[in-house]
């Protein structure tokens, strides 16, 4: 029986590591230390549950992981993933092959890994590929690519309308400040002939 709680010990630990990961990996090591458990309970020899675990949780991750991806993102897949592959994002955090970088998509962070381990530098923007469990896969995005994010370009947009605007305040003032010079220079200038008339 002491065999029925180490595989319910490790059961517990591999669905809190799913959980925190989401990377539909640590879920079938969760399956094969279930049937494992199951084959314990019932006394069977320790090596035969050794070796249905290891052949269970491989087989999972090899022939069912994919088609759970599919199935957990097939909702998702047509509207809004597909939607976001091909599209660039300012990348706010450095992405090399020993860390993972960070962007930002409708002010949300998600992590990303460079596609051929590519050493990427905070503010270049980025191609998101591909999708690997939680994380985007991005490449340098090319010069010339026309779809960037929608959010960055709206930002800049807002910054140039307030730029523009600012720049119409500061004319408006300058020539309200001339004017007004102006108008004390002409004052002057009457004031001093009218006081050459009465002499």
């Amino acid at each position: 029986m002491e065999w029925v709680y180490i595989w319910l010990g490790i059961l517990a630990v591999s669905l809190v590591v799913e959980f925190l990961s989401m990377e539909l990996v640590s879920i079938w090591v969760s399956v094969g230390s279930l049937i494992a458990m199951i084959l314990a309970f019932c006394n069977v020899p320790v090596i035969a549950q050794l070796i249905v675990f290891g052949v269970v949780t491989i087989a999972c991750i090899l022939g069912l992981r994919r088609v759970a991806l599919k199935f957990f993102f097939r909702n998702k897949g047509k509207t809004n993933l597909d939607a976001i592959i091909g599209t660039n994002h300012k990348l706010i955090k450095k992405v090399n092959s020993e860390e993972l970088g960070a962007i930002k998509i409708n002010g949300v962070e998600w992590s990303v890994k460079s596609l051929d381990d590519e050493e990427i530098e905070v503010g270049n923007f980025v191609e998101i590929v591909s999708i690997d469990g939680n994380k985007f896969v991005v490449k340098k995005a090319s010069i010339n690519s026309k779809k960037i994010d929608k959010t960055q370009v709206a930002s800049n947009d807002d910054k140039d309308n307030n730029n523009k605007q600012l720049e119409n305040v500061e004319n408006k003032a300058t020539e309200n400040t001339n004017n007004l010079k102006e108008s004390n220079k002409k004052s002057k200038t009457k004031n001093k002939n009218n006081k050459e008339n009465n002499k």
